[in-house]
């Protein structure tokens, strides 16, 4: 039987989902798309984007607590260096307060121990300054003496200041006092020139200076030219009374001499109403009433005067002495 309907052959590989027929070609009904792993995934990625937020935050939250960690601990390691250096620098201040203290303490002592012993050598060397004010001195270098000795056992360092203090207040009224005393003495030395002149004047009539034995006066002649009320003095009792003060101090004797150069110095001077050094002598003075003790002992009441009385290595000494109303001058000079 013949048909007119087409045939076909039809491979199966080739078209999915048809049959085979030897028949009509029937196509297949369409296949239906899965969408469930569709809505599976778009409901997974979601949550996998959640999670890894949260990864990634819990990872940046781990790595800024790391940090603070580290930050803590370079903080606290810095606080300890900090407090280290700051027991450092404290320990080293103190060494520093400590020895300059010390410092201090010996230089203040050291000042106070100059102190005591310029109250001493002022005391001796200012003899023209006052009994009173010479008791004073020598009271504060002793108190001052007596703190130093007791420092650290009974005397502090403000001690020995406060006492530095009166130390150095007594030497300088000593020393006001020397000084008054000096510049008195200089204005009384305003006469000296016209005396030099006088004495200069009467030793062009002398030929040759008159040196006498060690007799009760000196040469009559030598009086001629003095002003009036000047008498001429003994030497011997000055004499006898200086050997004897240097037997007691074990020295020997020496040989007294007058001379008349010295006693025409002591005559200006009587004259004057006033003591200066003419040049050729070593020690002037004057006393009042008229003694030879007196004389003597006023020249050993002074350092400076004593020291040339009581001199070693000499052997002679050269006088000259006058009165005058009641006073005694003398000039010496020792060889």
């Amino acid at each position: 039987m013949t048909s007119t309907e087409p045939r076909a052959r039809l491979r199966t590989d080739d078209l999915p989902g048809n049959t085979v027929t030897t028949g009509r070609a029937v196509p297949a009904p369409p296949r239906r798309r899965d969408r469930r792993p569709a809505i599976a995934l778009g409901a997974v990625l979601p949550v996998l984007a959640l999670v890894a937020g949260i990864a990634v935050k819990l990872d940046h939250d781990a790595g800024e607590l790391a940090l603070r960690q580290a930050a803590h601990d370079r903080a606290v390691a810095l606080a300890a260096d900090h407090a280290t250096d700051q027991a450092f620098q404290d320990r080293t201040r103190l060494a520093a307060m400590v020895a300059t203290g010390d410092d201090l303490r010996a230089a203040t002592l050291a000042e106070a121990q100059a102190a005591a012993d310029q109250a001493r050598t002022l005391a001796v060397a200012a003899d023209h300054a006052g009994a009173e004010n010479l008791a004073a001195l020598q009271a504060a270098a002793q108190t001052l003496d007596d703190s130093l000795a007791r420092l650290g056992s009974g005397a502090s360092p403000a001690t020995v200041r406060a006492d530095q203090i009166v130390a150095v207040q007594a030497g300088r009224t000593v020393q006001q006092a020397e000084d008054a005393w000096q510049q008195a003495e200089q204005d009384r030395l305003a006469a000296e020139q016209a005396a030099r002149e006088a004495e200069a004047a009467r030793q062009r009539t002398v030929s040759a200076p008159r040196v006498s034995s060690a007799a009760p006066a000196a040469a009559s002649s030598a009086g001629t030219s003095w002003a009036a009320g000047v008498q001429s003095y003994g030497i011997g009792g000055l004499g006898a009374t200086l050997n004897q003060r240097r037997a007691d101090a074990g020295l020997n004797t020496l040989t007294v001499v007058g001379s008349s150069s010295l006693a025409d110095h002591a005559a200006a001077m009587a004259a004057a109403g006033s003591i200066w050094h003419s040049g050729h002598d070593h020690i002037v003075g004057w006393v009042e009433p008229v003694s030879d003790g007196y004389m003597i002992q006023a020249y050993l009441d002074s350092p400076p005067h004593r020291a040339w009385i009581l001199k070693e290595g000499i052997s002679q000494v050269a006088i000259g002495a006058v009165t005058i109303n009641g006073i005694l001058y003398t000039a010496m000079v020792f060889s």
